[in-house]
C-alpha cells in the first residue's frame, strides 16, 4: 500500500513560510534636497528654491510670517520677504525634514540724477518752480514766485551719494519783509530721506517732495 503525505506535515510547512511572506523591507525616504540651502531676498521681492527627494509630497511652513512667507506649488518653493529679518522655512516629506535659511533685506532704491527740480509740499501746491544747481557737489538753491512765499529762498544740500536714511538740511532765507516768512530768517531744518523713486525725493518728518522734471 503506498503511504501518502501526511495532512499535518503540509499545514507545518505553511506556517513556516507565512513569517517569511510578510518581511519584505520597507524602502527608506530619501532625504530631502534643495536647490539652495539658504536665500537672501528683499522686501517685497520673491525667490524660488526647488525641491527633490522626500516622498515626492511636501509641505512647508516659515518660522516668522512677519519676516518672510512661503508658499508650495509642486516641487517649487516661493519665498516673499516681508519685513527685514531672518526666518527659517521647514520642509516635510513623509518622516524627512529639511531647513531653509531666509535673510529679508531692506530694498534700497536708486537715487536719480537731481539736476533740475521742483519742490512742493503736502498738499501739491508748488513752493518752488526750480531749483537751480549751483555747484557740481549737489547744493541747489531754488526760488519761490508767488504770495506768500516770493520772498523765501531755499538752499538745499544734498550730495550725490545720498540715500535713503541720510539726513539732508533745507536753509530757509528770508530777505523780504513778509510776516509769514520772518520767523523763519535764517532757520536750518534737517530731514532724513524716507524714500527715493525716479520720481520723486521725499524728506520723512516733513512734507516737502522734490521732484524731477
Amino acid at each position: 500500500m503506498k503511504r501518502g503525505i501526511h495532512p499535518i506535515y503540509i499545514i507545518l510547512s505553511s506556517l513556516l513560510l507565512i513569517p517569511f511572506a510578510g518581511c519584505e523591507e520597507e524602502k527608506p525616504t530619501d532625504p530631502i534636497t534643495l536647490s539652495a540651502k539658504s536665500v537672501v531676498v528683499k522686501v517685497g521681492e520673491t525667490a524660488t528654491v526647488t525641491l527633490g527627494g522626500g516622498t515626492g509630497t511636501y509641505e512647508a511652513a516659515s518660522s516668522k510670517t512677519a519676516v518672510a512667507t512661503v508658499t508650495l506649488q509642486g516641487k517649487v518653493l516661493t519665498i516673499t520677504g516681508v519685513s527685514k529679518g531672518t526666518a527659517n522655512i521647514a520642509i516635510t516629506s513623509g518622516d524627512k525634514t529639511a531647513q531653509l535659511a531666509v535673510t529679508v533685506e531692506e530694498k534700497k532704491e536708486e537715487i536719480p540724477s537731481l539736476s533740475a527740480t521742483g519742490v512742493y509740499d503736502g498738499t501739491s501746491q508748488r513752493l518752488a518752480p526750480k531749483l537751480i544747481a549751483r555747484s557740481d557737489k549737489g547744493q541747489w538753491l531754488c526760488q519761490k514766485m508767488g504770495t506768500p512765499y516770493e520772498q523765501r529762498l531755499f538752499i538745499a544740500h544734498l550730495p550725490a551719494s545720498a540715500k535713503v536714511g541720510d539726513e539732508v538740511q533745507l536753509k530757509v532765507i528770508d530777505y523780504g519783509v513778509l510776516s509769514e516768512v520772518e520767523d523763519n530768517k535764517e532757520v536750518r531744518a534737517t530731514f532724513i530721506i524716507e524714500k527715493v523713486s525716479p520720481l520723486q525725493l521725499k524728506l520723512k518728518s516733513s512734507n516737502a517732495r522734490v521732484y524731477i522734471q
